[in-house]
């Protein structure tokens, strides 16, 4: 599907991630229940699914949570920041984000007042989509 016309608001930045499930897998595998702790919110958490979905689910998240942060300039971010950023869904499918703290202020100054996201994922990769305007 195209769009039919360009959208009505200055596109600031995009950011795309694409990540490899079995790469993730293996890497949570390693890293351990910790990492989903310090990484994801209690939200977050709660709607994911279970087994295989479930890491599917949480790279999609990771996915677009690290285009997030590259679109704020904190590709860096440390370990309490990843929970400033909050991926939810809409009773519509469609994600969203709010953003806490240090995340919420920088978004601020930049002058991010729009956020689109699109996230999709298959048993192989995960990729998430985040273009933010004014």
């Amino acid at each position: 599907m195209y769009a039919k016309k360009a959208p009505d608001f200055p596109l600031l930045n995009h950011s795309l991630q694409v990540l490899e499930i079995q790469s993730f897998k293996h890497f949570l595998e390693q890293e351990g229940e910790n990492f989903i702790q310090q990484r994801y919110t209690n939200i977050e958490r709660s709607v994911s699914d279970t087994g295989e979905r479930r890491i599917q689910y949480l790279a999609g998240r990771w996915a677009t949570k690290g285009a997030i942060a590259s679109i704020l300039g904190q590709d860096n971010m440390r370990l309490h920041c990843w929970l400033d950023i909050e991926i939810l869904r809409l009773p519509t499918g469609q994600p969203s984000v709010a953003l806490f703290s240090q995340c919420r202020e920088i978004a601020t100054r930049l002058g991010i007042k729009r956020w689109f996201l699109s996230i999709s994922h298959t048993s192989t990769y995960a990729v998430a989509s985040v273009a933010v305007g004014k």
